[in-house]
């Protein structure tokens, strides 16, 4: 399924005028197509995790064609980027959790894998990944965050990737009062080649909300709302 869908937007005029994905595994040109398709040009978007303004970014790519959202990054050293290179985003430096509390973020030398989670900190120690240090971040629920700059309305793009703290993240959301078009949500537990175990609990969990995963690419996985999809 994954290779017809990137064979399809391979054809696209848009990638043949020269345009590039930012993302990892090329996410970024999957959820555009989903978004052109239903007439949506410049989808907003909340970036939980977002880590760096460009480097393997789900966002960038809307960012740069005009769309705008919300970055929360909770390395106060990565935030900065963010407020230098992605100026008419909003960006906060807070994690996002189950609950609002102070709590501690371990921060790794690769950055991408920073986690509020003691376990799967614990698992990528012992996976060789050398621990840079622990610092203490705000957590607040992301529900006070769409309240509060969205006017209660969550964005049309959701992206989630917060090493192993991402289960917790989607269970806080309330699907029924207001929820994202798109999901993109990392899929497989840590591996250094990218063949980790998939997290079906976590997929099944957001399907049972009234969504389909419309593409897979063994990392992360796209979700779209059926109502947002099947309504012509």
């Amino acid at each position: 399924m994954i290779r017809n869908i990137i064979n399809r937007i391979k054809k696209s005029s848009e990638l043949n005028s020269g345009i590039v994905s930012h993302s990892q595994c090329g996410e970024d040109l999957i959820i555009n197509y989903i978004f052109t398709l239903r007439g949506v040009v410049r989808p907003s978007y909340i970036d939980i995790g977002a880590n760096h303004p460009y480097g393997l970014s789900n966002t960038a790519f809307f960012y740069k064609k005009g769309s705008r959202g919300i970055n929360i990054e909770p390395n106060p050293d990565l935030i900065k980027l963010f407020h230098k290179y992605r100026r008419k985003d909003i960006n906060l430096n807070v994690g996002i959790g189950n609950r609002d509390a102070v709590l501690e973020f371990y921060v790794f030398e690769d950055n991408t894998l920073s986690t509020f989670s003691e376990e799967e900190h614990l698992n990528l120690i012992k996976a060789g990944k050398r621990l840079k240090g622990k610092i203490q971040v705000e957590v607040v629920m992301i529900n006070r965050i769409i309240e509060k700059y969205c006017n209660n309305r969550f964005p049309d793009l959701l992206c989630v990737d917060v090493e192993g703290w991402d289960f917790e993240i989607i269970k806080t959301i309330d699907f029924t009062y207001t929820s994202p078009k798109v999901v993109c949500v990392e899929a497989a537990e840590y591996s250094p080649i990218g063949a980790g175990e998939r997290r079906t609990d976590l997929i099944n969990y957001i399907e049972s909300k009234g969504y389909y995963e419309y593409a897979n690419t063994n990392l992360n996985s796209i979700l779209v709302r059926k109502d947002f999809w099947y309504n012509v």
